[in-house]
Order: structure tokens, then C-alpha cells, then sequence
């Protein structure tokens, strides 16, 4: 009997000393994982905190600084940033206050209003070159910040400063700028038509006027275009340097060329005359007026 009683005790002892045992273990391992899990949210702000654990080939384990990802915090791809400034716009830019521009370039024309395809007609007169600009595109040591009609903003050195057209330029300076009415307008624009004889007419392909159109780079590449001016008043664009197998000759114009008109509407400065592109896009027929070794004419264009 007391050999059966001893052998229930030794049983319930040991079951008991199993279960806190156990226990014991489930508390320990419990303790660790949320050690694992919730690290201290202190620790995160300590640029020194070790958070990737990679091994090596021999099988120890690197350990890669926190430090090793500020790049991808400081260019704040998202703007989460507070301090993220918007960048400026053209209101924020006091236009009248800013500085003309000493570089030596000269602004032709401008494309505007074409959402964020905006360009502008810019020489450098160091090189003699020409060419089409974009904002961001930079020159000489510029960079081309906006581009408003007839004007553009440059950034110098971080500094803003303006370049204006040529005709602008003198207005301002001189303080002065003759007014049309529109009776006027429409006057200058009849006479227009009749001072200009009939011409030749010429039949274009739309494909190739469509191809060129494409790459507005190269295409004023082709030709140099340059304000002309009668006594001392705009008259017309001048064209010269018009490469062999370009469009402009296929267009039938010439080196000396001097534009006066489209569709009877005098041309005045290079934005006219980026409209005439737009014209050809869409119309069917296009007319320019030309003044050609002192002689006055128009040429048709059929757009087939």
C-alpha cells in the first residue's frame, strides 16, 4: 500500500515539475520574439542602429549601417518633406525688376502655350549658331529657366536675368511703340495682297511635311532666319544658309529670300512665322509672300 502511495506521489511531482518547466521555456522564447519584433522605438533615431544583416561568403554576418540609405531620405522622392519647396512659377518671378541679360545671344522667337512645349528661337552669336531651346536647355552658361512670348528667363550663375527679342529690346529702350488700330491692321493687310503678284504654285507631300514637322531641331537646322528691317522698321524675315534637299527647297525658297506675308497677313517676327508651320499641318493650301532680288511675289503651296 505505502509502495503504490509513494509511486502517486513521484508521478504528481514530476508532472507538476514538467508543466512549470515548460512553462518556463514558453515565457523565455515569448520574451525574445517581442524583443525581435519591437525593437526600441528610440533606437530608430540613432543614425547608427544596424537594420540589414547579410552574410558573407565565409558565413559571418554583415551588418549594414542605416547611414548607407540617407541618400534615398534626403532626395525625398515623394515630397514628404515639409520644407519641400514648389518650384517657382512664372508670377513668382518679378519680370520688370530682373536684369537684361549680357550674354551675347539673340531671341528670335517663341513657341508658347503649348503645354510644357514651349520653345524658343535662340543664336549664339559667339558661334554664329541657331537653334530651337527648350526649358532647361542650356547655353553658353545659362540655363533657360521660362519661356514667355517674346521673352525668355535665364538662370546666370543662380542668378535671373532676361533676354528679350530684338524689337522689344528697342521699344524698351527707346520708350516708345507705334499702336495699330484694327482698321489699320486690315488695311496694311489688303495692301498686302495686292502688292504681291500671283506666283508659281508648288504641290507638297503632307507625309514629308509631317516627318519634318516632327523634329523641330532639326528642321531649323535647314535655314538661318533673321529679323530684316527697313528703315529701321521690321520688315519681314530674311532667310539665308537654306541646305540643298531640305523641305525650305522643296518649298521652292531661296538664299536672300525675304518673308513678308502669309495668307495676305504681314509677318512682323519669328512667332508669325512658326504659325505658318501650324498652318501647314492643317491646311490644304497655304499662300507666303516673297520679296525676291527687290521684286515682290507669291508662292502657293498645294498640300497634298
Amino acid at each position: 500500500m505505502y509502495k503504490n502511495l509513494f509511486s502517486i506521489i513521484n508521478i504528481t511531482l514530476a508532472t507538476i515539475l514538467i508543466f512549470f518547466s515548460v512553462k518556463l521555456c514558453y515565457q523565455i522564447l515569448s520574451a525574445k520574439l517581442l524583443q525581435v519584433s519591437f525593437p526600441d522605438l528610440t533606437a530608430l533615431a540613432d543614425p547608427g542602429m544596424y537594420i540589414k544583416h547579410t552574410k558573407t561568403p565565409g558565413g559571418r554576418q554583415k551588418i549594414k549601417n542605416i547611414t548607407a540609405y540617407q541618400s534615398i531620405t534626403n532626395r525625398d522622392l515623394f515630397k514628404t518633406k515639409e520644407d519641400a519647396k514648389p518650384e517657382k512659377i512664372a508670377s513668382d518671378i518679378e519680370l520688370e525688376k530682373l536684369q537684361q541679360t549680357s550674354l551675347n545671344l539673340k531671341l528670335f522667337g517663341t513657341i508658347t502655350g503649348r503645354n510644357d512645349h514651349d520653345y524658343a528661337v535662340i543664336e549664339d552669336t559667339q558661334k554664329r549658331k541657331q537653334g530651337l531651346y527648350k526649358k532647361g536647355d542650356a547655353i553658353q552658361n545659362a540655363e533657360i529657366k521660362l519661356i514667355l512670348r517674346k521673352k525668355i528667363v535665364l538662370s546666370v550663375n543662380g542668378k535671373d536675368e532676361i533676354l528679350l527679342m530684338e524689337d522689344d529690346k528697342n521699344n524698351k529702350t527707346q520708350k516708345r511703340k507705334k499702336k495699330y488700330s484694327p482698321i489699320d491692321r486690315k488695311y496694311e493687310e489688303s495692301m498686302l495682297d495686292e502688292r504681291f503678284d500671283a506666283g508659281e504654285m508648288v504641290s507638297i507631300d503632307r507625309e514629308k511635311i509631317n516627318s519634318s514637322l516632327k523634329n523641330i531641331n532639326q528642321l531649323m537646322s535647314q535655314v538661318k532666319v533673321r529679323p530684316h528691317f527697313k528703315n529701321g522698321k521690321p520688315n519681314g524675315l530674311l532667310l539665308s544658309h537654306v541646305q540643298q534637299n531640305s523641305i525650305f527647297k522643296d518649298m521652292g525658297l531661296q538664299n536672300g529670300d525675304i518673308v513678308k506675308g502669309v495668307n495676305g497677313k504681314e509677318i512682323r517676327s519669328v512667332d508669325d512665322a512658326l504659325k505658318f508651320y501650324d498652318n501647314l499641318k492643317s491646311s490644304n493650301s497655304v499662300e507666303l509672300q516673297i520679296e525676291r532680288q527687290g521684286n515682290q511675289l507669291s508662292i502657293n503651296y498645294q498640300i497634298e
